[in-house]
C-alpha cells in the first residue's frame, strides 16, 4: 500500500510539474505574439560581401524594426539559372520575414511594391555602431544611383532590390585611391617638386633683380626731374627780373655818365 501511495504522489507531482511548464510556455509565446504574427517574406540579392549579417539580424524601415532576417545562402543553390551567358555565383540570397504591417497596404502588394521599387525602394547592408554586427535597412534612394541588379529568374517572394552599402561605397572608394597612388612614381613626384622649387627661386631672384634695377632707375628719373624743377625756378626767376635775359643773355652793361 505504501508503495502504491508513493508512486501516486510521484505521478500527481510530475503532472503537475508538466502543467505549470506547459502554462508558463503558452504565456510566453502568447505574451510575444508568436502565435498570432503573420509573417510575409521578402528576398533580394547582393552582389557584394555580407559580412556582419546573420539569420535573426534586424530588418528596419528608418530605423523601425520590422522583421529579420530568415535565409543567407547563395543565389545558385536557390536558382538554377539557365541563362548562359550570365553567372549568378556571386550573388548572395537574402530572405526576410517581415512582421510589420508597413508593406500590407492596399489591395495588391505586389503591385504595390513594384510601384515603390521604381520610386526607389531598396535593401541595404548597415552596421550596429563599432560592434562589427550588420543589419538589413530598407529606405527609398535614388533609383538612377542605385540600379537594381539583373536578375534572370523569377524570384519566389516578393522581390526588393538592393543597395550598395555606404561602407562599400568607401572602400571601394580607398581601394582605387590606393591603386592610383600605386602607379605614381614618387621619386620621379619629387624631382620636379625638386625642380619646380628651384625654378621658382631662381625666377623670384630675377624678379628681385628687376625690381632693384627699375628702382634704381626710378630714384635716378625722380632726381633728374628734381634738377629739371630747380633749373625752370632758377630760369623763371631771372627772367621775372631780367625779361631780355631770356632772349638776349645776359642783360646789357650799364652806361657810363662820364664817357658821355
Amino acid at each position: 500500500m505504501k508503495s502504491n501511495s508513493e508512486a501516486n504522489y510521484l505521478r500527481i507531482g510530475t503532472f503537475v510539474i508538466l502543467g505549470i511548464t506547459l502554462l508558463i510556455v503558452v504565456i510566453l509565446v502568447l505574451g510575444s505574439g508568436v502565435l498570432f504574427r503573420k509573417e510575409l517574406y521578402v528576398e533580394t540579392y547582393f552582389d557584394d560581401s555580407v559580412q556582419g549579417l546573420s539569420e535573426g539580424s534586424p530588418v528596419k524601415y528608418r530605423g523601425l524594426n520590422i522583421g529579420h532576417v530568415k535565409t543567407i545562402n547563395f543565389v545558385n543553390r536557390i536558382y538554377k539559372n539557365k541563362n548562359k551567358g550570365f553567372s549568378n555565383e556571386q550573388y548572395i540570397y537574402v530572405v526576410m520575414a517581415i512582421t510589420h504591417d508597413f508593406l500590407t497596404n492596399g489591395k495588391s502588394l505586389s503591385q504595390n511594391i513594384a510601384f515603390d521599387v521604381k520610386k526607389g525602394l531598396r535593401v541595404k547592408l548597415a552596421l550596429q555602431g563599432l560592434t562589427g554586427n550588420a543589419y538589413l535597412e530598407i529606405d527609398f534612394m535614388n533609383p538612377r544611383t542605385n540600379p537594381s541588379l539583373p536578375v534572370y529568374w523569377r524570384p519566389k517572394y516578393l522581390y526588393i532590390p538592393s543597395a550598395t552599402s555606404t561602407l562599400t561605397k568607401f572602400s571601394e572608394n580607398v581601394e582605387y585611391i590606393l591603386d592610383e597612388l600605386k602607379q605614381v612614381k614618387i621619386t620621379a613626384l619629387f624631382n620636379d617638386m625638386h625642380k619646380l622649387v628651384n625654378n621658382t627661386d631662381q625666377t623670384v631672384s630675377r624678379i628681385n633683380g628687376v625690381v632693384t634695377q627699375s628702382q634704381q632707375e626710378m630714384n635716378d628719373a625722380v632726381s633728374n626731374l628734381q634738377t629739371t624743377s630747380e633749373n625752370l625756378r632758377v630760369l623763371s626767376a631771372r627772367a621775372k627780373d631780367y625779361p631780355s635775359s631770356v632772349l638776349f643773355g645776359a642783360p646789357p652793361p650799364r652806361l657810363d655818365p662820364n664817357q658821355l
